[in-house]
């Protein structure tokens, strides 16, 4: 083989290794909040999976692929959309709190929020947004990315499979149970608002009740809102510090 045709192979060994690494961080890219998210415009993320994918590429060590597959193919992207869609489920846990929030207060908080690009909870984005803030203050970023590497050095590209069904349906049920647990306190005391008025409603049955529920659901569940907002960060942040833990298992299941 003469010293072109080694070049040329080398450089096509090259190319297909970051091929299967960016089917690997492209979905991750596109789906976790921290890297890019739906928040991102797509070049920018393309932009984002493409950096991503050379800079993780000296981890997988020399390239000796001289074709792929698309079994080989279709288990990286799998696997990256796996990564992506753990690495984003506590921010969906804090739509859902807000969701479920805005529900139980019977506000119509739905606006069409610019940043969102839809019409979307008011309470959900700012929880949303609030928790991306944190996130990347906190230093969550460089432990995400960290992890990303990590998967490469242990499951190296073309070798990896789908995401356990099982694992990741765990990790969503994690998510749906923040949620809940966000919203439980503003949900206590709708309740609560709730049974006063209809027992004030027994005792005085000519004072006009149903103008002061919704007034009082809305302030009573802003609220508690506020007061416990500190312990709702604690709650999304533990979510989000736990995504290195969440791709760990997937990285087991993906072998």
């Amino acid at each position: 083989m003469s010293g072109w045709d080694a070049s040329l192979a080398q450089l096509t060994s090259e190319v297909l290794a970051l091929a299967l690494v960016g089917l690997r961080v492209l979905p991750a890219v596109m789906l976790c909040p921290l890297l890019g998210g739906q928040l991102a415009p797509v070049p920018v993320r393309l932009a984002v999976a493409l950096s991503l994918g050379l800079a993780v590429r000296p981890l997988v060590g020399p390239s000796q692929l001289e074709d792929i597959t698309w079994i080989q193919c279709s288990g990286e992207a799998a696997f990256g959309l796996g990564l992506g869609l753990v690495s984003a489920l506590p921010f969906e846990g804090a739509r859902i709190g807000g969701r479920l929030i805005d529900l139980f207060r019977g506000t119509s908080a739905e606006a069409a929020l610019p940043g969102a690009g839809h019409r979307e909870s008011a309470a959900g984005e700012l929880l949303h947004r609030l928790l991306l803030t944190l996130a990347l203050s906190s230093g969550a970023l460089p432990v995400l990315l960290r992890a990303l590497a990590r998967t490469f050095r242990l499951l190296p590209p073309g070798f990896a499979s789908p995401a356990p069904p099982g694992a990741v349906a765990g990790w969503v049920g994690v998510a749906m149970g923040s949620g809940f647990a966000v919203a439980a306190p503003v949900l206590v005391l709708c309740w609560v608002v709730d049974g006063a008025l209809a027992l004030v409603a027994r005792v005085a049955p000519g004072i006009p009740l149903p103008e002061v529920a919704p007034p009082g659901r809305i302030l009573g569940g802003a609220g508690v809102l506020w007061l416990g907002l500190g312990l709702v960060c604690d709650r999304l942040l533990a979510g989000v510090a736990s995504t290195p833990e969440a791709w760990a298992a997937l990285l087991a299941g993906g072998r």
